[in-house]
């Protein structure tokens, strides 16, 4: 047959000669409807939005199903202190950068001036609160009972 269809083709290795769905996460370029420029093939045959690419509202267009921080994402993302959307990381769900804050959940700013992200996924004191121990610090260092940089 032709092959035109889009994310299939006859030149996949080990199927060359059959008219076969283009491997997920690949493009098709030479479909009569390309699949390409952000978008990426799901392996049965279907064109999906790739994964750091800005969300077109339904996140089942997306590659994985995910939208999470305004992208399609490898995962869900709802953890404390993580994101999706950082900057040259676009579609790995990471943990926000010392002194990130986060909103879903609320860590720092939307109200909580007194936490912010520590740079490893927790929501730890900002400098100035009361503290017992260097890990309830953000900066990691509690020095006469208040957070410290």
């Amino acid at each position: 047959s032709s092959c035109t269809g889009q994310c299939k083709s006859c030149n996949i290795p080990g199927s060359q000669g059959s008219c076969v769905n283009i491997p997920s996460g690949q493009t098709d370029d030479n479909a009569t409807v390309t699949c390409n420029a952000g978008n990426v093939c799901n392996g049965a045959g279907v064109c999906k939005v790739a994964n750091g690419q800005a969300c077109p509202g339904d996140p089942s267009t997306c590659l994985n199903g995910v939208c999470a921080d305004g992208v399609c994402c490898q995962s869900t993302c709802t953890g404390t202190c993580m994101a999706c959307n950082l900057p040259t990381k676009e579609g790995q769900c990471l943990n926000l950068p010392l002194d990130a804050t986060d909103n879903a959940p609320v860590c720092g700013g939307a109200g909580d001036a007194n936490h912010i992200c520590d740079g490893s996924g927790a929501c730890l004191l900002v400098d100035g609160q009361a503290c017992l121990i260097n890990a309830n610090c953000a900066h990691h260092n509690c020095s006469a009972l208040f957070c410290a940089p």
